[in-house]
């Protein structure tokens, strides 16, 4: 918000990803992070991962971390396309598989999905009940504001 009041315009995603690794880098935070969106100034997406350790890596296509990331890295690497164009809800339902499986091994990969469209036009949240809970896809803006 300053950058934005201050030089009239906001921060690429870029500047967010090195704000967080010297978050990750000063013990401030302990997580490994993927920081994505959309970057007006390169106008493409952009998607970097953070370890914990604050090591700091631009990723081509997709990025995959976390405790149940191990259990998923083989799923990607048959199901990913090599032409990498998914339509939207293609790309939707492929993350959405790819974190089940991780949520079917892995105790601490969480009982909900909350994806996060990001695109030029802006974001789109989106929730996952399990299926004991309810079989219709949720929005969060339901649960929460965006």
């Amino acid at each position: 918000l300053r950058r934005k009041v201050i030089n009239h315009t906001t921060s690429s995603i870029s500047e967010v990803a090195h704000l967080l690794k010297r978050y990750l880098s000063n013990d401030a935070l302990q997580a490994s992070l993927i920081c994505a969106g959309y970057d007006h100034l390169k106008d493409d997406g952009v998607i970097f991962s953070i370890d914990m350790g604050g090591t700091m890596m631009e990723q081509p296509l997709w990025a995959c971390s976390g405790s149940g990331s191990t259990f998923v890295m083989g799923y990607i690497d048959n199901h990913f396309p090599e032409d990498a164009n998914f339509t939207e809800d293609e790309a939707v339902e492929f993350v959405e598989n790819a974190v089940k499986l991780a949520m079917d091994r892995d105790g601490s990969s969480g009982g909900v999905i909350r994806l996060y469209v990001i695109n030029k036009d802006g974001k789109k949240s989106i929730l996952r009940l399990p299926k004991s809970i309810s079989d219709e896809p949720v929005s969060l803006s339901k649960f929460a504001p965006a």
